[in-house]
């Protein structure tokens, strides 16, 4: 398995967690909109997290690719 696809089975994980996360935790929140903001902020870190790896991702030209 490359350092690539370990990186992207992570975030996976931690995608998983926020998910369960939003589902489970939402009525700890008195206020909807902390909630919302709380779960945009995760959100864009993890997405900020997959464009990386995805660029690097792209940049690796030793990485094959298998379909």
């Amino acid at each position: 398995m490359t350092p690539q696809e370990k990186i992207i089975i992570a975030v996976a994980e931690v995608k998983g967690y926020l998910d369960y996360w939003q589902n489970e935790c939402k009525n700890d929140y008195a206020d909807p909109a902390e909630l919302s903001e709380d779960i945009d902020k995760m959100n864009n870190i993890l997405n900020d997290v997959l464009n990386y790896v995805h660029l690097t991702y792209e940049k690796d030209t030793t990485v094959s690719h298998s379909d």
